[in-house]
């Protein structure tokens, strides 16, 4: 099962990994939670506006893609508008980033926690789904989270 840290996780190699929705501006940009698009922004400068493209060629405006990587960064669909926890669809993609993490073994990812659901760091209910996550995933929650 996927192990829990608190701290600063830009800290350590690995892919980031963050929730989101599908819903796009009409620029096609990624709409997202302010304080996650400040975080991300942190290294990945436009990160909205790259995803966005990907979200409109692959599955358009409130579409289905469950989870994309690109590069060392990547999406969890947990929802399909802001600020909305879908837990079906929640499942159906953390079964994905587990099919696709399991196939690189030695790579570590890490799972930003306040950008899934309301962001409130209650995992709590999450759990049974988490639980399908192998041992080189890293769930994180900030110092401020708790």
């Amino acid at each position: 099962m996927a192990l829990f840290n608190e701290g600063d996780m830009y800290a350590y190699a690995g892919t980031i990994l963050f929730g989101a929705g599908s819903t796009l501006t009409p620029d096609g940009e990624l709409v997202m939670k302010k304080r996650i698009k400040q975080k991300i922004n942190r290294s990945y400068l436009r990160f909205e506006k790259t995803f966005g493209k990907i979200i409109q060629r692959t599955c358009g405006d409130m579409g289905l893609y469950g989870v994309i990587f690109r590069g060392q960064y990547g999406i969890i669909q947990v929802g399909y508008k802001p600020n909305e926890l879908d837990v079906n669809l929640f499942k159906f993609s953390i079964s994905k980033v587990s099919e696709n993490v399991k196939m690189m073994p030695f790579e570590t990812y890490h799972i930003d926690l306040s950008s899934i659901g309301n962001g409130n760091g209650d995992v709590a209910p999450l759990l049974p789904i988490l639980q399908m996550l192998p041992d080189n995933v890293y769930l994180w929650r900030t110092m401020e989270g708790r």
